[in-house]
């Protein structure tokens, strides 16, 4: 029999910058509280009848660098937020244990950042005394138990109202979280620099200017699905955050590697609709 069924398509979009992670890494910095309500916010208007829509979550970098690296870390920035979303401290603990290149958690990151969002200090004294107020042994060491309760804190202060696995389109069915969380690599830019403007950047001794022009490519993006839209994980074309660039690249457009070129002219998506390169995302 033929069957009919509505394409797969998201009515809402939500977005974080780069500015809200520590430089090249996935740790989410305090201030990403601000844009996290707006996500709470806008989760809480389309949910109907106390079913929420389905959310999928995409991490992208900016088109420098290799794009293997950038896939790993556009993941691990994606797991990161999804791990906050869902008040995961497993997979936030794997996150600090297992650094990629400059993607490191241990050390100033997590204290420097989370415990002085939550009020306090990184003195042995001060780290005893989060101890103690969250029952813990008073040690002045954030081991395991006390990085624990630390990212259970930043959870309740940066997105309060945990989501659920199954509230991602994924619905916690799919291996590698098929569906729910994804890196794009440098894949799908929003903006693509002319030739002679690449020319120009890579000429540069200082490259705040390059990458303070790619800044709108660095980006996580969380897109909202009907109430109801469920999917087949096994059948989901993004590689999982933990498998190579291979699978993205399947799904690219033809002409896909001209898409992300740099060409006669600066491209912006929302002008031209000829930046990205996956034909899925697109």
């Amino acid at each position: 029999m033929n069957t009919i069924r509505a394409a797969l398509m998201p009515f809402a979009c939500w977005r974080m910058d780069d500015v809200r992670f520590e430089f090249d890494s996935s740790f989410v910095r305090p201030e990403a509280q601000e844009e996290l309500s707006e996500l709470a916010l806008l989760i809480d208007r389309h949910t109907k009848n106390n079913e929420r829509p389905p959310v999928s979550v995409f991490g992208h970098a900016d088109p420098v660098g290799d794009d293997d690296y950038n896939k790993a870390l556009s993941g691990r920035r994606a797991v990161a937020l999804f791990g906050l979303l869902t008040h995961d401290v497993a997979l936030w603990e794997d996150l600090y244990t297992t650094p990629f290149g400059g993607d490191d958690w241990r050390g100033k990151q997590l204290e420097g950042l989370a415990l002085h969002a939550l009020g306090y200090g990184t003195s042995f004294s001060e780290i005893r005394r989060f101890q103690s107020d969250h029952d813990l042994t008073a040690d002045g060491a954030i081991g395991p138990l006390s990085r624990g309760k630390l990212f259970e804190a930043y959870f309740d202060l940066l997105y309060p109202d945990a989501l659920d696995p199954a509230d991602f389109l994924g619905r916690a069915q799919g291996a590698g979280g098929k569906g729910a969380v994804q890196g794009c690599s440098e894949f799908n830019p929003v903006l693509v620099f002319s030739a002679d403007e690449s020319v120009q950047f890579a000429a540069l001794q200082e490259k705040v200017a390059r990458d303070t022009a790619n800044a709108p490519n660095r980006r996580v993006v969380v897109f909202l699905f009907r109430p109801g839209t469920r999917i087949d994980p096994s059948r989901w074309p993004c590689p999982s955050v933990d498998e190579g660039v291979a699978g993205c690249k399947a799904r690219f457009f033809s002409d896909g590697e001209e898409r992300r070129a740099f060409g006669a002219s600066r491209r912006e998506y929302g002008d031209t609709r000829d930046t990205f390169a996956c034909r899925f995302y697109h």
